[in-house]
């Protein structure tokens, strides 16, 4: 708090937290490598606290988080992000990051290209209301396995992103809220999106880029929903017998399938309910 921690370019600083004790982060910056040991708890809460800043000019900073890092503050985690001084926070698969503040848990300094969340682990919403962003400004990928959560009933987490996004076949969507890919570019690979345990999935303004070759095949678990409200879908997407795509009129626009030298199709096994004043627009050109 008000104190610049250096960690090493080489190796890491790793804080060891008894029992009783607690490690904070409530603002200033990081660079250099900081680990964050398993059943570790970095809290950055919002008594107290001010921006937090990951690298710096000419100093990569880097968070590896096998523990639990839990974002409760108004005030945003800043990636320097510009050519050697890059911020990147690595989910590691035993890694949980817990945001239970209603907002946007990261911005950017000097340019958000350079500003990287890579999830492995657990990717949780699991206090607050309204929307919160898991790509704000940030580019977030999704490796399999990996879980993007919303758990408040009401609330959203969102995919508001400026930087593209890649959600890997096996990526699982999970919970009682709803999740939002609401702008931006998502990429995809062939295979299928798990979406279990009451979670609605809303594509709501994002483009989906899908494969090509192959397909993505969304898998719906039952209570939980898949919605087509807006944004655009290209390559081949794929709806599986016993799943339904919902396309209701709330929060909708028009949805469009393809693009320019990008063509959409969707192989519909299923169902598709079309209850909406706003149409399926196909690009329709040419490739």
């Amino acid at each position: 708090n008000g104190e610049l921690i250096e960690g090493p370019r080489v190796g890491s600083l790793a804080p060891a937290v008894a029992a009783g004790s607690e490690l904070g982060w409530s603002s200033r910056r990081i660079p250099g490598q900081f680990d964050i040991p398993a059943g570790v708890t970095l809290q950055m809460s919002n008594a107290g606290s001010s921006y937090k800043y990951l690298g710096a000019a000419g100093k990569p900073g880097t968070i590896n988080n096998a523990g639990t890092m839990v974002w409760s503050s108004g005030y945003r985690i800043i990636g320097h992000g510009n050519t050697g001084g890059e911020a990147t926070i690595n989910n590691l698969p035993t890694g949980v990051f817990d945001v239970t503040w209603s907002g946007d848990p990261f911005d950017y300094e000097a340019s958000a290209a350079g500003c990287v969340f890579n999830n492995q682990g657990r990717f949780v919403r699991s206090g607050g209301t309204g929307i919160s962003s898991f790509a704000y400004y940030w580019t977030f990928n999704n490796e399999t396995g990996a879980v993007i959560e919303c758990t408040p009933v009401g609330a959203t987490i969102a995919h508001s992103g400026s930087q593209p996004t890649m959600l890997k076949a096996g990526s699982v969507f999970r919970g009682a809220g709803t999740i939002a890919l609401s702008s931006g570019l998502i990429q995809t690979q062939a295979g299928s999106w798990i979406i279990e345990n009451g979670a609605v999935l809303d594509i709501n303004g994002a483009t989906i880029e899908c494969p090509q070759v192959g397909s993505l095949t969304p898998a719906v678990a039952a209570g939980s929903a898949l919605r087509w409200l807006s944004g655009r879908i290209t390559g081949q997407f794929d709806i599986a017998a016993g799943v339904t795509l919902q396309m209701p009129n709330v929060g909708s626009s028009n949805k469009y399938l393809g693009a320019a030298g990008k063509p959409g199709t969707i192989n519909n096994a299923g169902t598709m309910v079309w209850s909406s004043g706003y149409r399926i627009t196909g690009h329709g050109n040419t490739g």
